[in-house]
């Protein structure tokens, strides 16, 4: 599902979006951090930063970019890559990375 798309079907099911992130976020999300988030991630932080609230229907959360900077504790590295959380599920608080 391309990102415009994913962001009019939550809209639909009456998830609450936060705003676009803004051009500088989306650099330091990228460059000063080193999370490698690919184009497609990308895309969708330009369009919303994650959810205001869990998505009630999946029960996952999407985290802001903030967010994220503020869990880095929560990073792991396996087989020399790094994996950092960007979300959560309502279910036994497991992480989404």
């Amino acid at each position: 599902m391309e990102a415009l798309q994913l962001h009019a079907a939550l809209l639909a099911r009456g998830t609450q979006l936060s705003p676009p992130a803004s051009q500088a976020a989306l650099r330091e999300f990228a460059d000063v951090e080193g999370i490698q988030s690919g184009e497609y991630i990308a895309k969708i932080y330009s369009i919303f930063k994650g959810f205001k609230n869990y998505d009630q229907r999946s029960q996952i959360n999407l985290w802001s970019i903030e967010r994220i900077f503020q869990e880095k504790v929560l990073e792991s590295v396996f087989e020399g890559e790094k994996y950092s959380a960007f979300g959560d599920f309502l279910v036994e608080a497991d992480f989404i990375m």
